[in-house]
C-alpha cells in the first residue's frame, strides 16, 4: 500500500449529510463491540465529496465478529438502487466505511483488498473510512486512487451536517417525476393490450416477434381486401381495407414494443 499526497486528484473536502452521519453512529451503537460497516452514496462537486446516504451491510447471509464482517450483497445492491433514484441529482457509489472495535485506526490486509476492489471499479477512486470509538468517536478517512495510492483526508477537511451541502444536492425528486412515468406506462400498457387483442393474441411474457408476425400473416391472408371485392356492395371492400390497416397498426405497435424491451434488457 502506497501513501502519498502527490500527483493525484484527492478530495478537497469530505462532507457528511446529517442523515449519513446519523446512520453511521446508529449502526456503530448497535454493534459496538464487533465489526460492522456500510456503503457511501453521494456526489462529487468541485472536488468536494458529499456523502448523502449510507447503506447498512444488511441482515441476511451477513457475518459480523470481533475482527471481520461481510456484506449481504443482494440487500446492499437492492437498497442502493432504491435510494439513489430518490434524489433530483442521482447519487453514485463513493466508497465504504467500517467500524473497528477499540482503537485500531489502520487497515488490515483484508481491508486493503476490499478498498482496492472499490477503488479500481470507480473512475474517481474510492473513500474508505475507519470509525473508532476509543476513547471517543472519530473518523479516519482515506481516498484510494484507482492505482491504489492512499491519501489520508485531514480532519480539518471533514464536515458534518446539511448546512455544508448545497440545497440542490439534497433535493429529492418531485413525486410528479414518477407519477408521469406511471401514467406513461399505463398508457403504453393499454395500447399494447389493445393491439394484442386486435390480433387475437394474449399480451404476456411469451409474446415475441415470431408469434406476432405469424399471426399477422394469417389474418392478412384471410382479410386482404382483394378477397373481399364486391361490386354490388363496396362497403364490404372498404371495411376489409380498414380492418387490414388496423391489423398493420397493431402489428407495428407490438413489434416496436418487443424491440424496445429487447434493447432495455
Amino acid at each position: 500500500m502506497i501513501f502519498s499526497n502527490d500527483n493525484i486528484n484527492i478530495p478537497a473536502r469530505v462532507v457528511f449529510s446529517s442523515q449519513a452521519y446519523l446512520s453511521i453512529v446508529s449502526e456503530v451503537s448497535a454493534f459496538l463491540n464487533i465489526e460492522t460497516g456500510g456503503m457511501f452514496l453521494g456526489t462529487i462537486e468541485n472536488n468536494v465529496w458529499y456523502i448523502i446516504e449510507v447503506i447498512d451491510p444488511g441482515y441476511e447471509t451477513i457475518i459480523r465478529d470481533d475482527y471481520y464482517f461481510k456484506y449481504d450483497t443482494n440487500y446492499v445492491n437492492h437498497l442502493a438502487n432504491v435510494r439513489y433514484k430518490l434524489y433530483d441529482k442521482e447519487l453514485i457509489l463513493l466508497g465504504l466505511w467500517h467500524h473497528h472495535p477499540g482503537s485500531m485506526d489502520y487497515f488490515s490486509d483484508t481491508d486493503k483488498e476490499t478498498n482496492n476492489k472499490f477503488a479500481i471499479s470507480l473512475k474517481d477512486g474510492a473513500l474508505s473510512a475507519l470509525i473508532n470509538v476509543d476513547p471517543e468517536l472519530r473518523f479516519t478517512i482515506y481516498h484510494i486512487s484507482p492505482d491504489f495510492i492512499y491519501t489520508k483526508i485531514n480532519e480539518t477537511n471533514i464536515d458534518i451536517g446539511d448546512s455544508f451541502i448545497p440545497a440542490e444536492i439534497l433535493k429529492l425528486k418531485d413525486p410528479e417525476f414518477y407519477l408521469n412515468i406511471i401514467n406513461r406506462k399505463i398508457c403504453v400498457s393499454n395500447e399494447i393490450i389493445t393491439a394484442a387483442d386486435m390480433l387475437g393474441l394474449t399480451f404476456d411474457s411469451n409474446l415475441n416477434e415470431q408469434i406476432i408476425k405469424d399471426r399477422y400473416r394469417k389474418l392478412i391472408s384471410q382479410f386482404h381486401p382483394d378477397k373481399w371485392v364486391n361490386e354490388d356492395d363496396p362497403v364490404i371492400t372498404k371495411n376489409a381495407s380498414d380492418f387490414v390497416v388496423k391489423l398493420t397498426e397493431a402489428k407495428d405497435i407490438l413489434l416496436n414494443y418487443i424491440a424496445e424491451e429487447n434493447d432495455e434488457s
